[in-house]
């Protein structure tokens, strides 16, 4: 379903001329030189063709010929390659401040020209010709110490992962947008494709007697901790992955043009921030509407902008909106994200594409050179919506001043590890992370491990703020729906619930006021080193019967001390009025209950205050 999804996407898209989706044959990279050479094949300069993008400069993005994965062997590419295939040198940076090093590649260069004399020998095109006249011409030894290289300082910074294309003096363009050429390629990449080609029906398309990829040669690109050079989403290279005695791809048959299809889609959708979100675990997240039969684009555009804008927090952010002439779609979005994020209610009418596909794909690179999906979601957008509302709902929590909404996943899952940890992604459970944005999707239980992670660090840190109350409510919200615990359910309120007897509930706001107490008699939290909530928090919310006698008795001389003491013991009284015994010990789920009546009885002080 993952690799029909992405192939359905490449057709939709390669059917729009302003897609920018790479035909066949082709694949998308980023350039940074150009080598302009006469029609004779001679060098004449290195132009530089990066972008301004801020500060630097950046290489372009260009559609040129396929370009398929490189192992430890030696393939060259078709017009546009590195300057050991073009050059016949390396270059490779140093780690002291001295020049990088030019290494000979005479191999490399090699191969590119057969490449080239292969494709370009019998066209007539001028363009063509003055290719091929390079590569006869050209001296790889002292390629290092030509002046036309030698110009460009940058050249040699750049190293040796640069990308470099061939244009003629006198000609509009780039050699590979020549469309004589592009012919010319064409014609070598089918001949080569079915020479020794094993014919089957392709899993993808379902269309039989295709030719099957013996290998996928597009490496996608642009997955978090994946290599720069790409990884591969399927791939068998090892005897335990084949069976019946088929080998490599023909394990799983897909013809050429449907893995070139897919892979040419997946890469573009993870070099696209409106399709792209990171933060989330290890994963790199793809996502994209589906077009309706006779849509307009703008509808799906809409779509996508509403679920980045969610999980990303970025509702006002014009870079990740539909474009400007879509100005009526862009008013939709943010009028749907607000209702949403604040858990309000959508319409059908409102959403007005509420049966368009939906698609979601999480991949990590556990393994530099191959990708692992973590997660495939697919269903309609109406029922998208339905699942994200429903999480604004369980994460809705007052903090005092307002009804707040879900904070950004990422932010979402910082709370669950040390504030001072450094490479905070890497203690993040991508396990967990994966769950809890299945869950969100699906509306299913969210991990039991987010409960456990929250809590954890409120008994280690004794922060007990307004993201990590609100996951363990929406954790608890979730929990009670779902298995019908009714008892549980009417506990679980945005605001403070005077009216639940549950003793743990009851307990948490017995320990807000007990530290109010203490506060009172200091004259403020600000006058205090450290409340009880700093010693005794952790225990206290585990083992009740342990700390709160003594908690009790201290609150007395407190209060003592305090101009507010006997409002405070009239709280206290109304609050143990619902408990007959302090237990001995609390669950996970009366513990998470605790720290919820703790958050909403504090909260209920300021407010008055305010």
């Amino acid at each position: 379903m993952i690799l029909q999804a992405l192939y359905e996407r490449y057709v939709q898209l390669s059917s729009r001329p302003d897609s920018g989706i790479a035909p066949p044959y082709s694949s998308s990279a980023k350039v940074s030189f150009a080598l302009e050479i006469s029609p004779d094949g001679e060098l004449l300069r290195v132009v530089d063709v990066r972008a301004q993008q801020g500060k630097k400069l950046v290489p372009v993005e260009m559609i040129v010929p396929e370009q398929g994965g490189r192992s430890s062997n030696i393939k060259a590419h078709f017009l546009c390659d590195k300057s050991d295939y073009l050059l016949g040198f390396a270059v490779k940076k140093t780690s002291s401040a001295g020049q990088p090093q030019k290494i000979a590649t005479s191999e490399h260069f090699d191969a590119s020209m057969e490449l080239h004399f292969n494709v370009l020998g019998d066209c007539s095109d001028p363009e063509a010709q003055a290719v091929v006249r390079f590569f006869e011409r050209w001296d790889p030894d002292a390629a290092a110490d030509h002046p036309a290289l030698a110009a460009i300082p940058d050249l040699w910074k750049e190293g040796a992962n640069a990308l470099f294309v061939f244009r003629v003096r006198g000609q509009p363009g780039f050699v590979h947008q020549n469309p004589a050429i592009l012919q010319a390629w064409s014609r070598y990449k089918s001949s080569s494709n079915l020479e020794g080609a094993r014919f089957g029906q392709c899993l993808i398309t379902g269309l039989p007697d295709q030719p099957i990829a013996r290998t996928h040669e597009i490496k996608i690109k642009g997955v978090r901790n994946a290599q720069a050079a790409g990884a591969s989403l399927v791939s068998f290279n090892k005897d335990a992955f084949v069976s019946f005695g088929k080998e490599q791809s023909y394990n799983a048959p897909v013809s050429i043009d449907a893995a070139f299809g897919y892979a040419t889609a997946l890469n573009a959708l993870l070099a696209s921030d409106r399709h792209r979100m990171t933060g989330i675990g290890d994963m790199t997240v793809v996502f994209w509407a589906g077009q309706r039969q006779g849509a307009p684009t703008a509808e799906a555009e809409a779509v996508e902008a509403l679920f980045l804008a969610f999980f990303r927090d970025a509702g006002t952010d014009r870079e990740n909106e539909p474009e400007p002439e879509h100005a009526a779609t862009t008013a939709l979005v943010r009028d749907l994200f607000a209702r949403i994020r604040s858990g309000q209610a959508v319409s059908p009418d409102m959403l007005g594409n509420v049966d368009a596909p939906f698609y979601v794909l999480g991949l990590a690179a556990p393994s530099q050179a191959r990708l692992t999906v973590r997660l495939w979601w697919q269903g309609e957008f109406g029922s998208l919506v339905a699942r994200l509302i429903q999480h604004a709902e369980d994460m809705a929590i007052h903090d005092g001043k307002e009804v707040s909404g879900p904070p950004p996943l990422s932010r979402l899952l910082r709370e669950t590890i040390p504030r001072n940890a450094r490479e905070p992604d890497k203690h993040l459970s991508p396990v967990m992370a994966g769950e809890l944005f299945r869950s969100i999707l699906t509306g299913g239980l969210y991990p039991q491990s987010f409960l456990n992670a929250m809590i954890n660090r409120i008994r280690a840190d004794g922060d007990v703020n307004t993201i990590r109350v609100a996951a363990i409510k929406a954790w608890l919200s979730r929990y009670a729906r779902i298995h019908r615990a009714d008892t549980l359910k009417e506990v679980i309120t945005v605001a403070l619930n005077k009216e639940t007897t549950h003793p743990a509930y009851r307990l948490g706001r017995l320990f807000a006021v007990l530290e109010k107490a203490q506060a009172d008699a200091a004259g403020g939290y600000d006058k205090l080193n450290a409340t009880i909530k700093d010693r005794y928090f952790g225990a206290a919310s585990a083992t009740p019967a342990a700390v709160f006698p003594l908690l009790i008795r201290l609150a007395q001389h407190h209060m003592a001390k305090s101009e507010y003491g006997r409002l405070r013991d009239m709280e206290i009284q109304e609050i143990l009025d619902g408990i007959e015994t302090f237990p001995a010990y609390l669950d996970l789920i009366q513990q998470g209950l605790f720290v919820l009546g703790y958050y909403h009885q504090k909260n209920e002080f300021f407010t008055k205050k305010s």
